[in-house]
């Protein structure tokens, strides 16, 4: 029960942070991430949708949020309105690049190895909607190995 509790007054405190904006775009990434660990999807989507919306409007868009956006959103397609989240995820990807190129490329070649099967769904998703790919994700698959090339 004081589990329960304290999920509960954890996740109200995530969503008041989120719609009082007193919070920061780091902690409430953070929050949406811990929400998908919760299994509490819908309350992850409020949060990453406040902060896709603040970045739409605000004249000084962050690479970074968005490539943080585009991974929330795909992890949330795995179980939360599939064709929106894979949607908004290519657009935060797409918007990311358009943003700052370079830390766009920076990040998604960082990311954590767990994040790598939504990331390479995601630039997949990218390169068949609009012919082209905006990261260098696939050479890392079709680099020939260095080793092999030794026997």
């Amino acid at each position: 029960m004081k589990y329960h509790l304290l999920t509960l007054v954890l996740i109200l405190s995530m969503l008041c942070t989120t719609s009082c904006d007193n919070g920061s775009t780091k902690e409430n990434l953070e929050h949406a991430a811990f929400a998908i660990e919760q299994n509490k999807y819908q309350a992850a989507k409020d949060i990453c949708d406040d902060i896709q919306e603040s970045q739409s409007h605000d004249e000084t868009k962050d690479a970074v949020t968005l490539c943080n956006l585009s991974l929330l959103y795909m992890k949330l397609s795995e179980n939360h309105d599939r064709e929106d989240n894979i949607g908004l995820a290519r657009q935060c990807y797409l918007d990311a690049y358009a943003t700052d190129s370079a830390q766009a490329r920076d990040f998604y070649d960082h990311v954590e190895v767990e994040d790598l099967p939504h990331l390479l769904l995601l630039s997949s998703i990218v390169k068949s909607t609009t012919g082209s790919h905006a990261n260098s994700f696939e050479e890392y698959i079709d680099e020939v190995d260095s080793i092999s090339g030794l026997n």
